[in-house]
This record gives C-alpha cells, sequence and structure tokens, in this order.
C-alpha cells in the first residue's frame, strides 16, 4: 500500500498516520481471520484499487505492535492470498524501530479500534 494519496485514505481510515512498508507476519498455520473484525473494501480505499491490485479489499484490526506502536494488521480479500500471511502497517517503520531481522518473534495485539 504504497502513495501518499492511499496513505492519506488509510490515515483517514485508522486515525492516525502510516509509514510506506508492511512488516509480513507468517504463521505456522492459517491465520484466523475472524480475528480481523472490520472489512474495507478497494473502492472505499481507491476507485481504481482493484482493478490495479486484484484485491478487492482487506480484513482489517487496530494492532498496538511490540507494546509500543499504534499500527494496522490486515489480510488482503484476493484469490491466492496466502492464508498464513499477515501484513502490519505501522505508524513506524518497524524493522528500523525495533531493530526487526527475518525470522524474529513479535508481540502483537489486536483490538476492534486503535
Amino acid at each position: 500500500m504504497a502513495g501518499s494519496d492511499v496513505l492519506a485514505r488509510m490515515r483517514d481510515l485508522v486515525g492516525f498516520a502510516l509509514v510506506p512498508g508492511t512488516l509480513n507476519l507468517r504463521f505456522p498455520q492459517p491465520f484466523e481471520r475472524r480475528l480481523l473484525p472490520a472489512y474495507v473494501s478497494a473502492e472505499e480505499i481507491d476507485p481504481a484499487w482493484e482493478s490495479l491490485t486484484g484485491q478487492a479489499g482487506y480484513f482489517i484490526a487496530a494492532a498496538r505492535v511490540a507494546d509500543r506502536y499504534r499500527g494496522l494488521a490486515f489480510q488482503a480479500d484476493e484469490p491466492g492470498n496466502p492464508a498464513d500471511l499477515l501484513e502490519v502497517l505501522s505508524e513506524v517503520h518497524l524493522r528500523d524501530a525495533l531493530g526487526l531481522h527475518d525470522g524474529d518473534r513479535l508481540t502483537l495485539t489486536l483490538h476492534d479500534r486503535g
């Protein structure tokens, strides 16, 4: 989810600014999508988003990352999207702020709202 227009729209949806770049979290089994209580359609992000990305929308939840940073956890609603993948956008670049490397463990708390 890059581009200043998209990030501005996401800021409007979540209530705080998000930095470009997702942190991809992989689980040993499919992620329980029921833990992502809200849905944002591609149309709500940008009228051309689905045609540009193939994604119909996103299952989302507000998140707290490492007990410090606000974030947005999501799974794309698209054919072939890996069920064990959860992506996170945050108010900071998480890899830099937390010194993360591939395979590191991370505490992520999901909420209905920010």
